[in-house]
C-alpha cells in the first residue's frame, strides 16, 4: 500500500480536534461541502430540520460545542469538539444548546458578538447552528445541533434528554485536498452509546464496509499499533488518509459534563481573559 506522507498533517494535540466550519469563508461558518468522492460509507446525520413531532422517537437531537482558536490558530485548524447532551425532543435540545456556553461558566458579556437562533429572524451562521459568539482574543463559539437516527432506541426523560453519560464516535473530516492548511473540516455524530467499552468497538469500523477495507486508503493506522508515537491526540483511536488527500480522524468522546456540575475542562480561563488569569 502506498503512502502519502506529505498529505499528512500531524495533529499536535487533541485540540487540533475537528469541526464543521470553513474559516476561510465570509460567515465563518458555512462548511464547505465535501467532495463527491469520499468514502461510499453510510451517512448518519440527516437535516434538523426535516424532523417533526412524529420523528422525536426515531432520531436523536445532539448538543454540539464547537471552539475555533483564530487567537492561537489563524489558520482555524485548532478546534475542540465536544457533545454536550442528547435529546428525543427537537424543543427540549434547541433550549439546552441555547445555555450551554452559559453552563460553562460564560456570560453574554465576555464576548464582542454574540447571536442566539430564535428563528424569528434572517440567520446567517447556517443550518442547525443555535449559538454564535466571538471573544475579543478571536476564538469563535458555535453551538449547533446534529441530528442522528435513534438506532440504539434511546427514551428520553421526561425533559426530552437522554440520561446517563453518553459516549460518542466522532468522525473528522479534514479536507488537506481543498485546503493545505487543515482549516476546512467537519467533524459528525456517528454513533452514540452508553459505555465507553461500546463506543471504542464501534469505532473501529466506523471507515470500513463491505465495499471499503483498509486497503482502500493510502494510509490506515489505529492507536495502539506498531507506531510509538501517536501525534493525533488521545481521543483519536483511527487515523486514515484518501488518495485524494483527506484525513479522517475517528475518535471517542464522552459528555464532557453533567448539567448539573460541568466544569470548563478545555478552558481554564474565558477567553477574552490574560492568559495568567481565570
Amino acid at each position: 500500500m502506498g503512502t502519502r506522507r506529505q498529505r499528512i498533517k500531524y495533529m499536535q494535540t487533541s485540540e487540533k480536534t475537528p469541526s464543521i466550519f470553513n474559516p476561510n469563508s465570509t460567515s465563518q461558518l458555512i462548511p464547505k461541502q465535501p467532495s463527491q468522492h469520499l468514502l461510499p460509507t453510510k451517512v448518519n446525520t440527516m437535516e434538523t430540520d426535516v424532523a417533526n413531532q412524529n420523528d422525536s422517537l426515531e432520531l436523536l437531537y445532539h448538543v454540539k460545542r464547537v471552539i475555533i482558536d483564530f487567537a492561537q490558530d489563524k489558520s482555524g485548524a485548532t478546534q475542540t469538539t465536544d457533545i454536550f447532551g442528547t435529546f428525543t425532543d427537537l424543543a427540549a435540545a434547541k433550549a439546552a444548546a441555547r445555555s450551554a456556553l452559559p453552563s460553562e461558566g460564560y456570560l453574554k458579556d465576555d464576548f464582542v458578538e454574540y447571536e442566539a437562533n430564535d428563528g424569528t429572524k434572517e440567520w446567517k451562521h447556517g443550518d442547525g447552528v443555535i449559538v454564535f459568539a466571538k471573544a475579543a482574543a478571536g476564538q469563535e463559539f458555535v453551538v449547533r445541533l446534529d441530528t442522528t437516527p435513534n438506532a440504539p432506541h434511546f427514551k428520553g426523560n421526561a425533559s426530552g434528554e437522554v440520561e446517563g453519560h453518553l459516549h460518542y464516535v466522532l468522525q473528522t473530516t479534514i479536507y488537506y485536498n481543498n485546503d493545505s492548511i487543515g482549516g476546512i473540516q467537519t467533524t459528525e455524530v456517528e454513533g452514540t452509546y452508553p459505555t465507553r467499552k461500546a463506543a471504542r468497538e464501534a469505532a473501529k469500523n466506523t471507515l470500513l464496509n463491505e465495499d471499503v477495507t483498509k486497503e482502500w486508503f493510502a494510509e490506515y493506522e489505529e492507536k495502539g499499533s506498531e507506531r510509538d508515537e501517536w501525534p493525533y491526540g488521545d481521543n483519536v483511536l483511527i487515523h486514515a488518509v484518501a488518495e485524494t488527500g483527506e484525513n479522517f480522524n475517528i475518535s471517542v468522546k464522552a459528555q464532557p459534563h453533567s448539567h448539573q456540575h460541568h466544569e470548563r475542562k478545555h478552558h481554564e480561563k474565558k477567553p477574552d481573559l490574560p492568559q495568567n488569569e481565570e
